[in-house]
């Protein structure tokens, strides 16, 4: 298998962030992550924590983030890594949190992808 484009990376990351806001995507996340990445999916969350490895972790992922609106307010990608800066929104008992988050993908030439996750914490 062959690393993704910077361009095919760039398209990616611009996909995947309007699907996660569309809570009714969650099929289409899905097949998107597993597209891109054939060979596997892990992720530390946050970032120099534990690794996860399956799809099963970007499912619940995706089921902890049902209350979150994202932005990606910039990318940049190289040889066959992106690193990110998103804003996000997050409804909690009724009040709306502004976060930010930086996050990096390491797409392999096994066809793996792997996230990190810097996550603000919210001052609830």
């Amino acid at each position: 298998m062959s690393i993704p484009s910077s361009r095919t990376i760039h398209s990616f990351l611009d996909e995947q962030t309007r699907i996660f806001n569309d809570k009714s995507r969650k099929d289409d996340f899905m097949a998107l992550y597993r597209q891109i990445a054939p060979g596997g999916y892990s992720l530390e969350w946050p970032a120099n924590g534990e690794v996860f490895k399956g799809w099963d972790h970007l499912d619940r992922m995706w089921e902890d983030g049902i209350n979150v609106q994202s932005r990606l307010v910039s990318a940049m990608v190289a040889n066959g890594e992106a690193a990110t800066y998103f804003t996000h929104k997050l409804v909690q008992d009724g009040k709306t949190i502004e976060l930010e988050s930086i996050e990096t993908y390491l797409f392999r030439e096994d066809g793996s992808l792997h996230s990190r996750f810097w996550p603000q914490t919210p001052d609830l």
